[in-house]
C-alpha cells in the first residue's frame, strides 16, 4: 500500500532531479545528495511500514527492505569518505530507531531473528564499503606519488611519458620543450643542495604558471623540466620556450638570475616517443654546447 503512494510521487521526484541534472550539470553534487536524500526517506518509510505490518504478520521483512543497504552503498559512490560514513551511521541509526517505534507487541523468537540479521547485515555493508573506500584512498594516494615529482609537485617522468603516448595515439600536432638550467651544479656548489632544492621548486612555479592553457610541465631529472604543448608546431613551440626562458630569468627563482636552455621538437606521423625525446635532446645539447640561455629546435 505504501508503494501504491509513495513510488509515484518518488519517481516525480527522480525525473524532477534528471531534468535539473541536464538543464544545470554544475549542480551535480548538489543534484546526487538531493536524489541520495529522498531515496534513504523512501527507504526508511517503507521500513517503517514493512515492520509495523508486514513483520508483526510474518518472521520476514518485505520485498522493498532488501534495497535499504543500497542507499548505504550509493552514498559512498556520491559522498566523500568521511561524508558517506556520518551518512551511513545516521542512516542505519534512524532504521534502528523506525524500528523501535513501529514496535507492536512481543516479537517471535523467528522475527527477532529476521529483525537482528537485517541490521547486522546493514552493519557490515557499512563497515566493509568504508573499508573498501579506505583502500581505493590509499590506492589513489599510491598513484599519486608514484606519479608525482616529491622536490617540486610536478608530474615525473612516469606520468608525463603516460601522456605523451596518449598524446602521440591521437595522432594530433603537438611539440615537447625540454628545459635544463644553466651552470646548476655551480648553484650546488655555491649555495648548497637546499638552495638548489628552492631553485628547482621556484622554477617549476614559474613554468607552471607560464605554460599555455592543457600543456603539462613534468620535471624530467635532476635540473631538467620537459613540457607537453598541445597543438603547437615546432615553431610555435620554440616561441613558447624562449618566453619561457625569459619568465624564470625575471622571476630571479632563489634572489638570484637563472637562465635555461631549451630544446623543441615536434612530433611527427610515425614518430616514437623515443625518437621524438631524442630530437628534444639533441637541440638542448646544441644549446648547451653554442652560449646557453636560448632555445632551438630540430626539424
Amino acid at each position: 500500500m505504501t508503494d501504491y503512494y509513495l513510488l509515484p510521487a518518488i519517481a516525480l521526484l527522480f525525473t524532477g532531479s534528471a531534468v535539473w541534472l541536464a538543464l544545470d550539470s554544475r549542480r551535480v553534487n548538489v543534484i546526487l545528495m538531493f536524489t541520495l536524500f529522498l531515496a534513504a526517506l523512501y527507504e526508511l518509510i517503507d521500513l517503517y511500514t514493512t515492520f509495523a505490518m508486514e513483520l508483526n504478520r510474518s518472521s520476514a521483512f518485505g520485498q522493498g527492505a532488501v534495497w535499504f543497504s543500497v542507499v548505504t552503498v550509493t552514498a559512498f559512490v556520491v559522498l566523500s569518505e568521511r561524508r558517506a560514513l556520518n551518512f551511513g551511521i545516521v542512516y542505519n541509526a534512524f532504521g534502528i530507531i523506525i524500528n523501535i517505534v513501529a514496535f507492536q507487541g512481543g516479537l517471535t523468537a523467528l522475527q527477532m531473528n529476521a529483525l537482528l540479521q537485517f541490521h547486522a547485515a546493514n552493519a557490515a555493508i557499512l563497515v566493509l564499503m568504508w573499508l573498501v573506500s579506505q583502500l581505493q584512498t590509499r590506492y589513489t594516494e599510491a598513484n599519486r606519488l608514484a606519479h608525482t615529482d616529491p622536490l617540486t609537485g610536478l608530474p615525473n617522468r612516469r606520468a608525463l611519458q603516460a601522456r605523451l603516448e596518449t598524446a602521440a595515439h591521437a595522432s594530433k600536432v603537438f611539440s615537447v620543450v625540454m628545459l635544463d638550467v644553466d651552470f646548476f651544479k655551480q648553484i650546488n656548489d655555491a649555495r648548497g643542495h637546499a638552495f638548489g632544492d628552492e631553485v628547482l621548486r621556484e622554477i617549476a612555479f614559474t613554468l607552471v604558471n607560464h605554460v599555455p592553457n592543457h600543456s603539462s610541465v613534468a620535471r624530467w631529472g635532476g635540473e631538467e623540466f620537459l613540457i607537453l604543448l598541445p597543438g603547437l608546431n615546432a615553431d610555435h613551440a620554440k616561441r613558447c620556450a624562449a618566453q619561457l626562458c625569459q619568465a624564470v630569468m625575471c622571476a630571479h627563482p632563489g634572489g638570484v638570475e637563472i637562465t635555461l636552455s631549451a630544446g623543441v621538437a615536434q612530433w611527427k606521423t610515425g614518430d616514437s616517443i623515443k625518437a621524438l625525446l631524442e630530437r628534444a635532446d639533441e637541440a638542448l645539447y646544441r644549446v648547451k654546447a653554442t652560449g646557453r640561455n636560448r632555445a632551438t629546435l630540430i626539424e
